[in-house]
C-alpha cells in the first residue's frame, strides 16, 4: 500500500538502523494531501506527503515522503514502510 493510501489507524513499520537495530510499529494519526515535490502542479509523478504516527504514545512526524511508494529512507538511519513485506524487501 502506498503512503498516499494510508488512513488513520493503519500500521506503519519504523526501522531504526543504529548499532542495535530496532523495529517499531506505529499507528497513523494523520496523512496530508499529496503535493507536487517541486512545487510545479504539472509534475504529478513526483508527489510527496507528510504523515503523523503514534509510536507508543509519542507523536512522530515524517515529512516529504514519496506518495506513490510503500517504503522510504527517512534519513538519520530510519526506514519506514507501510507493510512488513515492504520492510523485508
Amino acid at each position: 500500500m502506498a503512503f498516499q493510501n494510508l488512513r488513520n489507524n493503519h500500521q506503519i513499520y519504523i526501522l531504526k538502523k543504529d548499532a542495535t537495530p530496532v523495529l517499531e510499529i506505529g499507528k497513523v494519526t494523520n496523512v496530508s494531501v499529496p503535493v507536487p515535490k517541486y512545487g510545479n502542479a504539472s509534475m504529478y509523478n513526483d508527489l510527496i506527503l507528510d504523515i503523523t504516527v503514534d509510536i507508543d504514545g509519542k507523536m512522530t512526524n515524517f515529512q516529504k515522503l514519496p506518495a506513490n511508494s510503500e517504503i522510504a529512507d527517512f534519513g538519520n538511519n530510519i526506514v519506514i514502510a507501510t507493510s512488513k513485506e515492504a520492510m523485508n524487501n
